[in-house]
């Protein structure tokens, strides 16, 4: 049992590493072709963005699937919902993906030309 578990913490391990180096990547050809740090924090804040919408439409969806049988089937009662069911799923996604995309997209460009430099050596 330990070591099936070692096992899968160790793959989640060097999947994210490999994201992460992808990640470093993508931003050192972004660099190299003239995009200035914040061109592409936004290029990530962007992806992340619509990653974020896309999430929230899927999952408002289907909570908003859920609520109509829940209310009109289960309960019985009449389904009239408002504005906020619908906006909210996709105010909330945008949030927490553009969140997530600012702390994980901090510190992947290099600051410096020896940085890159030593980056693509690596």
């Amino acid at each position: 049992m330990q070591k099936a578990t070692s096992w899968v913490f160790s793959f989640r391990t060097a999947t994210s590493r490999q994201t992460t180096d992808a990640r470093a990547r993508e931003a050192l050809v972004f660099s190299l072709v003239g995009a200035s740090r914040r061109e592409v924090a936004m290029a990530r804040l962007m992806e992340i963005a619509a990653v974020g919408i896309l999430a929230a439409a899927v999952g408002g969806t289907a909570g908003l699937i859920g609520g109509w049988w829940l209310t009109t089937e289960a309960m019985h009662i009449p389904w009239e919902p408002g504005l906020l069911p619908f906006a909210l799923p996709l105010v909330l996604g945008i949030l927490a993906a553009g969140a997530a995309g600012v702390f994980a997209g901090t510190g992947s460009l290099p600051r410096g030309r020896g940085e890159i430099a030593r980056r693509l050596s690596a």
